[in-house]
Order: structure tokens, then C-alpha cells, then sequence
């Protein structure tokens, strides 16, 4: 169930987005508004009956009105298309077709507004259906253009009527090249929340795999690594180490120096540990203070010597920051990958030479298979 938060977050999306619809609805009827001027120019210069701007505005206006109240009273919510992109598309295609045959001496408008309609379409429609609608219309237009045959003009007899078509022209270019700019505008602002989406899903990913104390991998996503690494390894036959890792007495520091201080020194060893890594280990927080190390691509010796420098490096560590005094160590326990072995079996061999190492005295890494020790020095 959502949220307060969430539904006050939903109400207010869907308030943007039919402002929005509103907004895109207000540029229609303004544009339905400029081509009504220019017919009553041509009425007035008596190319056209003064009944056509009448009539041209009237069918504009109850068709905005129509959409303005679907859009006032939420009804395009209900619908799969809450723009109503398709039912205004049609509604502008069909008016201009319709003062073609009608009034085909200024035929050349009412084909060159056809362009400020699609230009409209383009902002909303997906481009399956924009080619249907183009397809639709093509032939529709066709259709009315074998009807009013040569009766189909551009009224240019008088300077004037030329000043009106060239302004009537103008506005058409304007629009569509406005409405296109809009368009580019979308998409650019489309692609940018996009990569802004990408960006927070893959942080959310990462947030999801990495430890919040440690900044290592978490026991999932480590384990996760550990079985890519196990399915590369064999199918490249290259060798695959693995190492678990233990902070010696710990909880005797989060006993007496308390846990927000046990963590700054939890979280200072995973730092220095992964500043000791190469770039193809992965180091994952498996629990409390034990930790699991991957060695893709290394022999046995080769880990025995990474391991042996980590382990170095935690004892020569300054830990001092809130817990004075205190000398830290690491034990370890290593196991190479075996022919047809699962992760599982693998880190139980790692976890058993761990547990050798700590009952041989701890500060020290112990190595799975003859369980040779190697002694800290």
C-alpha cells in the first residue's frame, strides 16, 4: 500500500502532466485561432462568404472545448491515450479536409496547415501511429483532391490577397517549425532523464551489492563474484584462489572500547585492504569481521603471498582513532579451486584452514589441501 508521501508524490505527478496536456491544448486553439484571422482576411477582402471564419472557429472552438473539459474533469485518465492524442489528431485532420472540399479556392492553406496539425501529432503520437495517421490522411486528402479538382487554388488575385496568403504562410512555417523545436526539446529533455534514471538505478544497484560499513562487496554480491569467477576459471582452465579473512579478537574491542568505535576500525581495515588488491581481486564482507577474498587468475603461491601481504599490513596498521593502543591481526585461510568444485565446497575449505589458523595462534595464514601453515614473520 502506498505511502502519504507516495500518493502526494503520484497526485502531484498527475497534476504536472495535465498542465502539461492543458498547456499543448492552449498553442491548439491559438493556432485554431490564427487560421480563423487569416479566413476572415480573405472574408473581408471578399474571396471567401464571411459564413466560413464563422464556421471555421465555431467547429475549432467546440472541438477545444470538448478536449478542455475531457482534460478538466480527468476523464482521459480513465483512457489508455490520457494526452487524447489521437482523437485531436484526427479532429485537425479532418477539419482541414473538410474546408478543403469545401472551400477549395484557398485549398493550398488548408494542405499547408495539414503540416502544423502533424507537427502537433509529433509531439505525443509514437511513431507507429504517426505513420498510420500519415498513411490514413494521404489517402483522404487524395480523395477530397479528385473531388474539387481545378476548383483547388491559392488566391492571389490582388496584392492584398497576396499579403494575407504570404502572412497565412508564414504563420503556417512558424508553427511547424515551433512545434518541431518543442519536439527536440522533449526528446533532449527525455534523454536526459533517461541518463539521469540509468545513473540512480545503477547507483541503487551498487548500493544493493556494496557493504554500507566497508564499502566491500556484501555477502551476496561477493558470492555472486565468487561463482562468475568459479564458471571463468573453468572454462578457462586458469587457476582460482580464494581466502577468508578474520579480524583476531575483535569483539574484545567492541566490548571495551564500544561498536561505533569497533566499526571506524572495521572499516579502516577493509580500506586498507582493498588499497593492497590488485585490480582483479575482490575483496566481500561475509560477515561481522570475516572477510572473502577472490583471486581470479592466481596459482596457489602467487595467493599465498597476496594474503601474506594483507596480513602484514593490518598488523603494521596505526588503529589508534578511537581505540588506544590496540594491536590488530588477521587470520587467514586459503584454498585453491579443485577440478569440478562448487563455490560452496571451495569456501567451506577456506573457512576449515581459517579455523586451523586461528587454533594454531591466530596471526597467521593457513593453506587448504596439506594445511601448511605459513607463520607470521
Amino acid at each position: 500500500m502506498p505511502t502519504v508521501n507516495q500518493s502526494n508524490q503520484q497526485a502531484r505527478n498527475v497534476n504536472r502532466a495535465q498542465a502539461e496536456r492543458l498547456g499543448v491544448l492552449g498553442v491548439a486553439s491559438a493556432s485554431y485561432g490564427l487560421d480563423t484571422l487569416w479566413l476572415a482576411g480573405f472574408a473581408g477582402l471578399g474571396t471567401v462568404p464571411a459564413a466560413v471564419p464563422v464556421s471555421y472557429a465555431l467547429a475549432a472552438g467546440c472541438a477545444t472545448g470538448f478536449f478542455l473539459v475531457a482534460f478538466i474533469r480527468a476523464w482521459n485518465l480513465r483512457l489508455s491515450d490520457p494526452h487524447l492524442a489521437a482523437p485531436q489528431l484526427v479532429v485537425g485532420y479532418l477539419l482541414q479536409l473538410l474546408f478543403l472540399a469545401v472551400v477549395p479556392q484557398l485549398g493550398v492553406l488548408f494542405l499547408a496547415n495539414m503540416f502544423v496539425v502533424a507537427a502537433f501529432g509529433a509531439l505525443v503520437l509514437t511513431l507507429r501511429h504517426f505513420l498510420l495517421a500519415w498513411l490514413l490522411v494521404s489517402l483522404a486528402t487524395g480523395l477530397v483532391l479528385f473531388m474539387v479538382g481545378d476548383r483547388l487554388g491559392i488566391p492571389v488575385a490582388s496584392r492584398a490577397e497576396q499579403v494575407v496568403v504570404w502572412l497565412a504562410f508564414a504563420s503556417f512555417l512558424g508553427r511547424a517549425s515551433l512545434l518541431s523545436s518543442r519536439t527536440t526539446h522533449l526528446r533532449e529533455r527525455l534523454r536526459i532523464r533517461n541518463e539521469a534514471l540509468r545513473a540512480s538505478v545503477s547507483q541503487v544497484q551498487r548500493l544493493a551489492q556494496v557493504d554500507e560499513l566497508t564499502q566491500a562487496w556484501n555477502r551476496r554480491a561477493i558470492l555472486a563474484h565468487a561463482e562468475d569467477a568459479r564458471v571463468d576459471a573453468e572454462a578457462c582452465g586458469a587457476p582460482l584462489c580464494v581466502a577468508m579473512l578474520d579480524l583476531d579478537h575483535f569483539k574484545a574491542i567492541n566490548d571495551r572500547w564500544g561498536h561505533l568505535s569497533g566499526d571506524r576500525v572495521l572499516s579502516g581495515v577493509a580500506g586498507r585492504l582493498m588499497a593492497h588488491l590488485r585490480h582483479t581481486d575482490r575483496l566481500g564482507r561475509y560477515g561481522g569481521e570475516e572477510f572473502v577474498l577472490l583471486l581470479p587468475g592466481t596459482s596457489l603461491g602467487e595467493a599465498t603471498a597476496v594474503v601474506e601481504r594483507l596480513r602484514r599490513a593490518v598488523a603494521a596498521g596505526d588503529w589508534e582513532e578511537g581505540v588506544p593502543a590496540v594491536t590488530l591481526t588477521l587470520s587467514a585461510g586459503l584454498a585453491e579451486l579443485a577440478a569440478a568444485e562448487s563455490v560452496e565446497s571451495l569456501l567451506q575449505r577456506a573457512d576449515n584452514a581459517l579455523y586451523e589458523a586461528k587454533r594454531r595462534g591466530r596471526d597467521r595464514l593457513v593453506v587448504a589441501g596439506a594445511l601448511a601453515a605459513v607463520d607470521p614473520g
